[in-house]
C-alpha cells in the first residue's frame, strides 16, 4: 500500500514536470523523456539507461514522450501531454495473457490497446511481441 502512495506521488511529479516542460516545437538535442521510469531491474530499466545520454532532464524542455508498454502510466496523464503537442513513442515489449496472468489480463491489454491507439509511432521489440500483441490485445494497430 505504501509503495502504490509513493509511486502515485512520483508520477504526479513526474507528470508536473512533463506538463510545464513540454514544448512541441522543440528541436534541441536532447528533446525526449521517458513517461514511467522503471522501478525494478529488467527489459525497460535497461533500455531506460541505454537511453539516458540523449534524455532530456528534469526541468528542461522536451518535444517528444517515449513510454514502455511493460511500465504503467495513467492514460488521463497521456491524453493530457498529447493534447498539449506531444509526440508519442511507445516501445511495446510484451501483453498479459491468462498464463502470466490469471486475473486482469484483459485490462492490462485494454490499457496497452488504448496506450497504442494515442502513440505517434509504436515499435515492437520483435516479432513475436509483434504477433503477441495481434493474438491477445488487437489484431489492428
Amino acid at each position: 500500500m505504501i509503495k502504490k502512495i509513493i509511486r502515485a506521488y512520483v508520477l504526479m511529479f513526474e507528470f508536473i514536470d512533463l506538463f510545464f516542460t513540454l514544448s512541441p516545437k522543440y528541436k534541441g538535442e536532447a528533446r525526449i523523456k521517458i513517461f514511467g521510469r522503471p522501478h525494478f531491474k529488467g527489459g525497460p530499466a535497461t533500455k531506460h539507461d541505454q537511453m539516458r545520454p540523449i534524455l532530456a532532464r528534469r526541468g528542461r524542455p522536451y518535444s517528444t514522450l517515449h513510454c514502455f508498454s511493460a511500465i504503467y502510466v495513467p492514460l488521463w496523464m497521456v491524453k493530457v501531454l498529447k493534447w498539449r503537442g506531444a509526440r508519442l513513442v511507445v516501445n511495446q515489449n510484451g501483453v498479459a495473457y491468462p498464463a502470466w496472468q490469471p486475473y486482469g489480463y484483459q485490462k492490462k491489454n485494454k490499457w496497452l490497446r488504448d496506450l497504442n491507439q494515442m502513440a505517434d509511432h509504436v515499435f515492437f521489440q520483435s516479432k513475436f511481441a509483434l504477433q503477441s500483441y495481434q493474438d491477445w490485445v488487437s489484431p489492428e494497430l
